[in-house]
């Protein structure tokens, strides 16, 4: 059901405006403590009603729009490498940790200058991860990454990569931080059901009398929001591309009350709900975003790949996993018809309520050419990183990061994966395109039956019965699993 304002014989309407503005707040304590100036946020949101006669004493109509369009921008420390890390130099103090300018003990200061710890065994050292002069001969700490990677991807990257400014994250000497102001045009939850979203929602309503005894009511609420989100990504970097987030959820009810007579009243009503929600990861967007995204994806034989980095997991490319896209689709529609009959001493009410529901959820792009691009992740596997532990003076954490970072610099594939689907029990091939592959359907009813019986005029007895049918959930297109044999055979 939805309640809303009515139109009547005269034309009334107003207009409306508020807005929200960082101006007015306070710097959090965290901006404060960085040095920097407070985030910035800017809500507005705006709109107008109107309600009137289409035909006097009969039809009356009542329109309203809501608009809202929020922005942030607040300040985001991306992790990046430093200058010499980028040229595949690794940089420590021999016998200590690394630690950025928020350690224990730091390696280096807030500009990022080295700081020798008192515990240091010996003066910063730097090294390359690819190798060292063995009496003048280049000798590879690893034989199995001996240089950049050579796909192209990571040199561009570098040429995107901006230097760091923060070294409060990372480890200080080899990835630090850059701090800036990151824009989001509508910032939405997780779940999609965040409040500060771009967001366009029509109301309407139409009454119409068709006689004294014929009274015919519909109305409907449309919404249209857009955002960006963690969830389908957002760029750690400047210049980078984010993900969106979609929703369109739409509700619908209609009635029709009908006086058939001095003591008998029916009521018909129906109504629609719809939730709609559609997440694409950067390089999915359906839009010059996407396209722009899919424009720089490194390519192997022709075909685009996503990569995923062991260290630099976030940059100018977000929402690597393919759980970022992803949509669902959730009808209810519903049907009720109640019958009021007075006779004498009693009041009698029947009816009867039909409840259908289903949800059809998806992962990955609606998209199959953009589906089919295969994910391409950074890592050892099965061949192991060797040689970096035996750098004299490289102990504990360092030697993991200095190994994941040479990982990265290298290339080093440790696998790849493609996701493919079937989309009915009886496909005998697999497919990467993927509209519907979960259709839940659950349907219920009810009906009953009451009297409202005044026995005398201190004395109503409420009398009635009340019968409830809830569905078994099925899956559509037959891909819920089942025992052999039913539930009986899984619990007796």
């Amino acid at each position: 059901q939805m309640s809303t304002r009515s139109g009547t014989n005269e034309y009334h309407g107003s207009l409306f405006w508020s807005n929200r503005n960082s101006k007015l707040s306070a710097n959090s304590w965290n901006n404060n403590f960085q040095g920097v100036p407070k985030n910035y946020y800017n809500g507005n949101q705006f709109g107008g009603r109107i309600g009137g006669p289409i035909i006097k004493n009969k039809t009356f109509f009542f329109f309203l729009y809501d608009g809202q369009r929020f922005v942030t921008k607040s300040y985001f420390n991306g992790l990046v490498l430093t200058e010499q890390a980028r040229q595949g130099n690794f940089r420590y103090f021999p016998g200590v940790q690394n630690g950025n300018a928020l350690s224990n003990v730091p390696t280096v200061d807030r500009s990022g200058n080295p700081v020798k710890p008192s515990t240091a065994t010996g003066d910063l050292t730097t090294v390359s991860l690819f190798g060292r002069d063995v009496n003048g001969v280049f000798t590879p700490w690893d034989p199995n990454r001996t240089g950049f990677d050579t796909s192209g991807w990571v040199p561009y990257l570098f040429s995107r990569m901006p230097l760091p400014n923060d070294y409060t994250i990372g480890d200080g000497l080899n990835t630090a931080g850059i701090r800036w102001l990151r824009r989001v045009q509508g910032e939405d939850s997780t779940n999609g059901d965040g409040n500060d979203t771009n967001r366009d929602q029509y109301n309407v309503r139409i009454d119409h009398n068709f006689n004294a005894n014929h009274k015919a009511s519909f109305s409907g609420s449309w919404e249209r929001n857009s955002a960006q989100s963690t969830q389908a990504g957002l760029t750690n970097w400047p210049g980078g591309y984010n993900g969106t987030i979609s929703r369109k959820p739409h509700v619908l009810t209609g009635s029709l009350v009908s006086t058939l007579s001095p003591t008998l009243l029916n009521e018909f009503r129906m109504g629609a709900r719809k939730n709609w929600t559609y997440v694409w990861a950067s390089f999915l967007r359906p839009d010059a975003e996407g396209d722009a995204a899919r424009a720089i994806l490194p390519r192997q034989n022709g075909t685009p790949f996503i990569p995923q980095h062991n260290v630099l997991t976030n940059n100018i490319i977000t929402g690597f996993g393919r759980g970022s896209t992803r949509g669902q689709a959730s009808p209810l529609y519903n049907f009720s018809d109640t019958l009021s009959w007075t006779k004498g001493k009693h009041a009698f009410k029947g009816g009867f309520e039909l409840r259908l529901t289903s949800s059809r959820g998806f992962n990955g792009s609606d998209d199959p050419e953009l589906y089919a691009m295969p994910l391409v992740a950074v890592g050892a596997q099965g061949v192991p990183v060797s040689g970096i532990s035996t750098i004299p003076g490289l102990t504990g954490n360092n030697v993991t990061v200095a190994q994941n970072l040479l990982l990265d610099l290298s290339g080093s594939v440790s696998n790849v994966s493609r996701s493919f689907y079937i989309q009915k029990p009886t496909d005998k091939e697999y497919t990467g395109y993927v509209q519907v592959p979960r259709d839940n359907h659950q349907n219920e009813w009810g009906t009953f039956f009451k009297d409202d019986w005044q026995i005398r005029p201190d004395l109503t007895l409420n009398i009635g019965v009340r019968y409830d049918y809830y569905g078994v959930p099925y899956e559509n297109n037959g891909l819920m699993a089942m025992p052999i044999g039913g539930n009986a055979a899984m619990v007796g």
